[in-house]
């Protein structure tokens, strides 16, 4: 009998459910039912191993057949078994069916032909049980051939000729050991000599399929698959032994050492399903980490194709051997091996074309690419680099290869280099990026962005692997947001944010309270420049008292802007008491001396108010003691100098009452609406308006919002008064007339304070204000200060995205003053940018400002937000704008701030006769 067996996959029974903490290690699968099952076959093949070597030939015969019916039986359950779990996987699971039912044709017709043998003699000929026998090897064949492979694009051609490589091998082998001595002693009817010879072409088959799965990359289970392909190669094998046997004895006897052959194939399939279930076992409880190092290198070996390798060195041992033996059939065997020698030859040519092919495609890619690829040496010697150093420094890479990568780099980043770089050689495969600048050939500094990966483990690298580019353009742009960030554009000198930072790095770093101290300064007069002169000519006159502050302090001192015509200053290094005292009184004598404006002396003077600092002391105290002092130098009646002292709280007791007097205008219903225009630049039509409030106090009149909203921000009542503001403004914006727009409308714009999106209700606020007016969402624009953006608060991103779900735009307000990078705009869910007064004042006069307004201009078209300009009074700043691409702008050039009743005449002043 030519027995063949298949290969089976998993256990009867399913592997029970993990809890993560299932116990992976590599002999753990022991202990499930799978294991003890294959445990079971293992200690029947070992029973049957020791009566082999030791029973009679009766007792062997009967232990063969015995032992023939478990194990298969067992793998056909074990393959139907994971048939039915890979029901997620259709190709998989008509793998594992198929299996199964070969397992169980190959159990029934095995004891039919144990029983026919039994009953017949081992000389019986041919009958129908070999027909039903032989019929088991295209149902294993389809089997194996149904898994689903990975394909290999561009290696058909290879593949196929390792296939046919190992068949013409094995097939040399069986024709020479089995087929021909077979034919040359054939005897009997031609029925029992194709039965005879359908033997051997089965192990072929057995054979092709082994091959194929073992040169396929795999894309189910590796081990599984594995299994089968060895039970498949262990059948092929125990079948040839059995056919010399037969062809050298004329029969066989069961009972022999082949038996187990066939039993150890038959193991090798009830092992596979039950590799699947614990390789499945094991990636649910790993919870998708990395499979174990023994799965790894079973993986990797099985990409290590040697198999056609040992197909030629057997064929050329068949060869020596024919030729030792002085046996016939010589010619064939060396044209055998003359056929193997040539698909060898033909598989190393295709193997060179392709290596050929990949290093021009390598070499192209390299040779075109936009960054910069480097390889550089443990020690920072570079030892390749892409021609692309050309465009992206100006060297040529002979100039650059052999020496460090330091001697690039600026001196004060060759701390960041290092620490860059022995981040990346912790392992083989880390990866860590950074950004340094780099001397290009022209003498420039480029500030270049580097990932790097570690590559020693690779021979052919060998090296750290640098992929940079220049982010130079980008890096200034930051820059210069830093900068305005943390200055003051009119002035230059240092912003509130920056002198804040600057008290408490000093608090920190000085041991000494006493030796710091903060001015705050505020001018008199200021109010009467700006109304007689205009605001133009009082900002020239801030730019000279910032001069004038910077003259009379000292080198170590810190002179900031912190809004209007308000200063401060930080002292440091202060020897007595009486020194802060001193800067201020130099500070007040520089402030005496006429200012020249348009042609004419300006007498402004100068409050100030000292606040020393004290052992606990934060920046917010000094800052607001300081202020406290000042205001109490004003009411002494200004051009004084005055220092802190704890009476002076009573400040804090009337900030208690403006919050108070807010409270009651909430309620009162003192507060109104003015809306100030946008502008469509394109077309110079109203596109928009935002909502400003105001304050009808019944004492003062109307309030400017920068009297009391700093107030209600601080108490938390401004949640309240924005929500008012909202279901206000929606409501008017809801009346106001069609203008026949392309857009859906004008639309509103409602300023939103951070406070307000702290608050859980926020989206149902502006649900319900949307709500109530019947105003259409996508008219609503809610604005955000950028120092929202910087918070990088999660809370506040998921309210935003859902304010944006309700329909609802976002744009971000005064743009350029909290120094937003990039990295957070692409983050945040917004619409629109609004390009704060700051940057728009100086355009169109051949200042700085033009080129930085330009730049966040693009940077709102490549992240696709529209650009909204603030503070355009002059007919230049719009021009200028209109030639940078800028959209829409609002300011004092196209209106003030309207009434509602305005707002809604402008309206249907310019809406088209059609529309009316």
């Amino acid at each position: 009998m030519w027995n063949l067996l298949v290969c089976p996959d998993d256990g009867v029974a399913a592997a029970p459910e993990m809890d993560g903490s299932a116990d992976t290690r590599p002999l753990a699968w022991l202990h499930t039912p799978g294991g003890r099952l294959c445990l079971g076959g293992a200690a029947i093949l070992l029973v049957q191993a020791l009566w082999i070597a030791a029973g009679s030939p009766g007792e062997r015969a009967l232990i063969a057949g015995v032992a023939a019916l478990p194990i298969p039986l067992a793998a056909s359950a074990a393959a139907l078994g994971e048939a039915w779990r890979s029901a997620a996987e259709p190709r998989v699971a008509r793998a594992w069916k198929l299996l199964a039912v070969a397992f169980a044709w190959y159990t029934v017709t095995n004891d039919l032909w144990l029983i026919h043998d039994a009953g017949l003699g081992a000389g019986h000929s041919a009958s129908w049980v070999d027909v039903a026998y032989i019929a088991h090897y295209p149902l294993l064949i389809a089997g194996l051939l149904a898994f689903p492979f990975a394909p290999r694009r561009g290696e058909r051609l290879k593949f196929w000729l390792d296939v046919t490589t190992v068949m013409v091998s094995g097939g040399a082998v069986v024709w020479v050991f089995v087929l021909a001595p077979m034919l040359r002693g054939a005897q009997g009817s031609i029925w029992e000599q194709a039965l005879s010879v359908a033997y051997p072409a089965g192990d072929l088959a057995l054979l092709f399929g082994f091959t194929v799965v073992r040169l396929r990359r795999r894309a189910a289970s590796s081990r599984a698959l594995t299994l089968l392909a060895l039970g498949a190669a262990v059948a092929c094998f125990t079948d040839l032994a059995y056919g010399v046997v037969v062809v050298r004895d004329g029969a066989y006897h069961s009972g022999g050492w082949i038996d187990l052959g066939w039993q150890l194939t038959a193991f090798l399939w009830l092992a596979a399903p039950h590799a699947r279930a614990w390789e499945r076992r094991s990636t649910e409880a790993a919870q998708g980490h990395a499979r174990s190092r023994a799965s790894d290198r079973l993986a990797r070996a099985s990409e290590l194709h040697a198999l056609p390798y040992a197909a030629v060195a057997l064929g050329f041992g068949l060869l020596l051997y024919q030729l030792r033996d002085g046996a016939s059939g010589v010619t064939g065997i060396v044209l055998t091996a003359l056929a193997l020698t040539g698909l060898v030859l033909a598989r190393q040519i295709v193997s060179a074309r392709e290596l050929l092919r990949l290093q021009a495609r390598f070499g192209a890619l390299v040779q075109h690419s936009s960054d910069l690829i480097t390889v550089i040496a443990a020690d920072t010697t570079v030892r390749f680099v892409s021609p692309s150093v050309d465009r992206v420094l100006g060297w040529a890479p002979n100039d650059v290869v052999g020496t460090r990568l330091a001697e690039l780099v600026h001196g004060d980043d060759e701390p960041r280099l290092k620490a860059f770089l022995a981040g990346v050689t912790q392992a083989p495969g880390t990866t860590a990026s950074t950004v340094c600048r780099f001397r290009s050939r022209d003498g420039e500094w480029r500030h270049i962005e580097a990932l790097g990966s570690s590559r020693f483990d690779d021979p052919a690298i060998g090296g750290i692997v640098l992929n940079t580019r220049d982010v130079t353009e980008r890096a200034v742009l930051e820059a210069q947001l830093a900068h305005q960030a943390t200055h003051d554009p009119l002035t230059g000198l240092a912003n509130r944010k920056r002198l804040r930072g600057q008290i408490e790095r000093a608090l920190i770093e000085d041991p000494d309270p006493d030796a710091i101290a903060v001015l705050f300064l505020d001018l008199d007069n200021f109010k009467n420049v700006n109304d007689s002169f205009g605001h133009g000519e009082g900002d020239r006159l801030l730019g000279q008292v910032a001069g004038r502050l910077l003259n009379a302090t000292r080198g170590c001192d810190t002179v900031a802007r912190i809004g209007g015509d308000e200063f401060g200053v930080l002292l440091r290094n202060l020897v007595t008491p009486d020194d802060a005292g001193l800067v201020a009184e130099r500070i007040a004598a520089a402030m005496r001396r006429p200012l020249s404006l348009d042609g004419r002396e300006v007498d402004v003077g100068v409050s100030i108010g000292i606040a020393r600092a004290a052992a606990g002391s934060t920046a917010d105290d000094l800052l607001g003691n300081a202020d406290l002092a000042m205001y109490e130098a004003k009411r002494g009646g200004r051009g004084r100098i005055t220092l802190f002292e704890p009476g002076m709280q009573s400040a804090i007791r009337d900030k208690l009452t403006l919050e108070a007097e807010i409270r009651a205008a909430l309620a009162e219903g003192q507060f109104r609406l003015h809306f100030q225009p946008v502008i469509d630049l394109a077309t110079e039509r109203v596109a928009g308006a935002e909502a400003l409030v105001r304050w009808q106090h019944p004492v003062r009149g109307l309030v400017p919002p920068g009297m009391f909203i700093p107030a209600a921000e601080e108490s938390g009542l401004i949640v309240p008064l924005g929500r008012w503001v909202l279901r206000e403004a929606c409501a008017e914006a809801a009346d106001w007339p069609d203008i026949g727009d392309s857009l859906g409308g004008v639309t509103l714009s409602v300023n939103v304070s951070g406070r307000q999106l702290q608050d859980d209700a926020i989206c149902a606020d502006i649900a319900a204000a949307l709500g109530d007016s019947g105003l259409p969402p996508h008219r609503l624009v809610i604005e955000i200060t950028e120092s929202v953006v910087i918070q990088d608060d999660e809370a506040i991103v998921a309210r935003l995205r859902a304010i944006r779900g309700l329909g609802v735009r976002v744009a971000i307000d005064d743009f350029g003053t909290g120094y937003s990078s990039i990295q957070y705009l692409q983050k945040f869910p917004a619409d629109i940018l609004k390009i704060d007064r700051a940057f728009v004042s100086g355009i169109g006069a051949g200042g700085g400002d033009d080129a930085l307004t330009r730049a966040i201009v693009s940077l709102g078209e490549m992240l696709s937000m529209r650009t909204v300009a603030e503070g355009v009074e002059e007919p230049r700043q719009r021009d200028a704008l209109r030639a940078m691409g800028c959209g829409f702008a609002q300011g004092f050039h196209y209106a003030r701030p309207l009434e509602p009743a305005a707002v809604a005449a402008l309206l249907r002043r310019q809406r088209p006769a059609a529309v009316a």
